[in-house]
This record gives C-alpha cells, sequence and structure tokens, in this order.
C-alpha cells in the first residue's frame, strides 16, 4: 500500500515520536517522503527494500522515496521519525529524482546525524507532537507556533541533518528511468497478489502467470530487486502475520499455521524457531504472561 504523509510543503519536515506498547506488524508500504527513524527504546525487526534490520536502541535507518518497508516491533517501543517532504528538499538537492541516501557511504557523518537526532528527542518539546512551524491545539485546530529561540534552534539542527544526507550520503541512481519505473511496476504487482493470496498455496508460476511474465524473469527481477528471493519473501510475509494472530487471537497454533499458507506444521515451527528464536507456543506463553 501507498502511506499517505500529511506534511505541510510550507515546512519540509514533519518530526514526531512513536510509542507502541506491545508488539505490532506493520505491512509492507510506502510513501514519497524521506523517512529517518531513529530508535529511543525497544527493538523491532524492519524489512527497507532488499534489506532486513534489526533495529535496537541508538540504530538509525533512512527509508528513500517510494521503497517499500515493513516493521514488526517485538514489544514496547519508542522511536523519533524525521519525515522530509520530497519537494522540499529537492529545493537544496536538485538532483533528488536521480540519486539515492545510503546512511552507511559516511559513519562519521552518521554519527553525527545519530547525536543531533537525540538531542531533538531530549530537547524539544514541539518535535514529540507536531509539525515543526506547525502544530495542533488542543481542540484539534491548525495554528501558526511562535518561533522562539528553542524553536529557531530545532529549524537549525533539521538543516544539519539535511545538510549532512546531502554532502555525505548521495548515491546515484536513475530512478526516473522507464525501464525502472516498469520494473517497479512488476514489483509493486507482486507484493499485491502475495498480499491478496498469501494464505493460499502459491506458486512462482501462478504470480508469473497472473502477471503475464515468465516466472524465470518474475523470479529474477524480485531478487534483483528486493535482495531475497520470492519463496523467502512470501514466507516472512506469512510469518509475520502468523505472528500477530498468535499474539492477538486465541486460534490453534496449527490453524494458525494453516490459515497463513504453511500447508506443513513442523516447517512453519521451524521456520518459526529460525527466525524469532523460540518456538510458537513458547511465543504465545511469553505473550500472556506479559498480558497478565
Amino acid at each position: 500500500m501507498e502511506e499517505k504523509v500529511d506534511v505541510d510543503c510550507k515546512v519540509g519536515c514533519k518530526a514526531f515520536t512513536t510509542f507502541l506498547k506491545k508488539e505490532t506488524y506493520i505491512k509492507s508500504h510506502y510513501h514519497k517522503e524521506i523517512e529517518l527513524c531513529y530508535a529511543i527504546e525497544g527493538q523491532k525487526i524492519q524489512r527497507i527494500g532488499k534489506e532486513l534490520y534489526h533495529s535496537k536502541p541508538g540504530d538509525l535507518l533512512l527509508v528513500n522515496s517510494h521503497v517499500h518497508h515493513e516493521i514488526n516491533t517485538l514489544g514496547y517501543n519508542k522511536s523519533l521519525v524525521l519525515m522530509f517532504e520530497y519537494n522540499d528538499l529537492k529545493r537544496y538537492c536538485p538532483q533528488l529524482d536521480h540519486i539515492r541516501f545510503d546512511l552507511n557511504k559516511n559513519l562519521d557523518s552518521k554519527n553525527e546525524i545519530k547525536k543531533i537526532c537525540q538531542k531533538i528527542y531530549d530537547h524539544s518539546y514541539e518535535v514529540r507532537n507536531s509539525v515543526i512551524y506547525h502544530c495542533d491545539d488542543d481542540h484539534g485546530h491548525h495554528q501558526q507556533i511562535k518561533e522562539s529561540n528553542d524553536f529557531i534552534w530545532l529549524k537549525s539542527e533539521i538543516l544539519k541533518i539535511v545538510y549532512n544526507l546531502i554532502q555525505y550520503h548521495i548515491e546515484e541512481c536513475d530512478l526516473c528511468h522507464p525501464k525502472t519505473i516498469q520494473k517497479k511496476k512488476i514489483i509493486d504487482d507482486i507484493f499485491l497478489y502475495i498480499d491478496r493470496h498469501y494464505n493460499q498455496r502459491v506458486c512462482l508460476e501462478d504470480i508469473a502467470d497472473s502477471l503475464g511474465y515468465s516466472s524465470c524473469y518474475i523470479s529474477h527481477l524480485f531478487k534483483d530487486y528486493t535482495g531475497v528471493t520470492l519463496f523467502d519473501y512470501m514466507n516472512l510475509f506469512r510469518m509475520e502475520k502468523a505472528l500477530a494472530e498468535l499474539r492477538d487471537t486465541n486460534r490453534s497454533i496449527k490453524c494458525i499455521a494453516e490459515w497463513n499458507g504453511f500447508g506443513n506444521y513442523k516447517n512453519f515451527q521451524k521456520q518459526f524457531l529460525k527466525l524469532y528464536h523460540c518456538t510458537p507456543s513458547v511465543y504465545r506463553n511469553k505473550v500472556d504472561i506479559k498480558q497478565q
């Protein structure tokens, strides 16, 4: 799905903290804005495009424009999120259509951005629940914030992050090439097909036939784009659905496995143990104890 993010074009950045009190799965989505996520408390598994991250406090992740990402928090979780409006960022970086940002291109700069994020979280109450320059009052009305010294400081810190991203983290690529757009459309269709059919017995040939391409082409394209095979991605998608049902329903583990497309119960247990380092029954018991 595409996530619509409400960002005032006069502002260019929306800053907020996320608080999740229990394990939560946010399914694959994308948006035009560039997103920075700085972990404050708790842990989560986050897939960004082709990469899978196990995020811990102090970690910093970046999601480029129109890149699919999904999140599975492992219990209580708190993060600072900065959403940079695409067209506003383009004023500072005119080549934005043809580049992406890579935080690992300069680790010193990445650490500097981390420090800025921590300062923003610690220093400014505005960043907790408001859009920079604008916020909602107690009655839900949109109002202008007076630019106090603290507020001017906040804007300057955001601009420092923008400077670091443009100066040290640009990686050239041609995202607007027609062939790139066509391939991305195919990838989106694959994600959509899996979302609609994950609980059925789906094979590579089924997906390829539905899209009108050969199995070989679909397989290679998906691996090139995401870094994982279609089979591995579909198993992960099913596993995260099963995880949510283990947490939120009283269905038997065997029924949950079958309902989410795992025909072989023993295989489900084996894959669950490999991914979450415990069996489904142990996981459910842990959740039950936390909720008591």
